[in-house]
């Protein structure tokens, strides 16, 4: 099942390994640089998943998140929160986001694609994909 992501890295080499590793997986994957324009790219293109790299000092998911849940025009993606600080020092953001997981970055390849099935909100309808989802009468 394709899953539709948005990886967001202020970090080139880490967008390019996660969309990689995303796109590798079968799934498709948007990337920025920051969460700036997040909010309309995750309108525009039914986001399901938003894969936050919180390594670095450019991106806020605390903002991220509060605009989403203050905007009830937006479907609520999932989260993945991605980076290579201990853990323990983002769970507060985790919390705020609803993450799923906190994945390290050395540990990404082995756990991202299961990481995204379990973000993925369930409460979303599958969109139809003609010709493909539907049999033509």
């Amino acid at each position: 099942m394709l899953i539709r992501t948005l990886v967001v890295s202020d970090d080139a080499r880490t967008s390019s390994a996660l969309a990689t590793a995303i796109t590798g997986a079968g799934h498709q994957s948007h990337t920025l640089p920051s969460t700036i324009g997040a909010t309309r790219l995750i309108q525009s293109e039914q986001i399901q998943v938003v894969v936050l790299d919180l390594s670095g000092p450019e991106v806020d998911g605390h903002k991220l998140a509060r605009v989403l849940h203050q905007d009830r025009r937006f479907t609520r993606p999932g989260f993945v929160i991605v980076t290579s600080r201990p853990t323990e020092e983002l769970q507060p953001v985790a919390i705020a986001l609803g993450a799923r997981d906190i994945l390290q970055h050395d540990r990404v390849d082995a756990e991202l694609a299961d990481a995204l099935h379990k973000a993925r909100p369930r409460s979303q309808p599958r969109p139809s994909r003609p010709g493909v989802d539907s049999i033509p009468a």
